[in-house]
């Protein structure tokens, strides 16, 4: 059984950080021609007034033509803002094509 007592402070650890790390699953075939595809992801925003929100974005992935099994794509500027420089991390992606070990 799972317990949820601490769950607030695994929250605010996971959006302390200024870096989001999401994997994409692609198939073969776009992996080889290239395509960009829309992902969700949750970000934190700091408001004016210092209060941090988690808002849902959409991002749209440009997979580069041949692109290989677990390539990483670094999106500047796409991740967390910081709570005291309010400056947004990055947003990683790293690619996994189906079928591939």
């Amino acid at each position: 059984m799972f317990n949820f007592s601490n769950l607030e402070e695994v929250f605010n650890e996971y959006f302390s950080q200024k870096d989001i790390y999401v994997t994409l699953k692609v198939t073969k075939e776009q992996a080889k021609i290239g395509v960009s595809i829309p992902i969700e992801i949750n970000r934190k925003i700091i408001s004016e007034n210092n209060n941090s929100t988690v808002t849902k974005i959409v991002e749209i992935i440009d997979i580069p033509k041949n692109t290989k099994n677990s390539t990483i794509l670094k999106l500047e500027g796409k991740g967390n803002q910081d709570n005291t420089s309010k400056e947004n991390g990055n947003l990683y992606v790293e690619i996994k094509i189906f079928g591939t070990k």
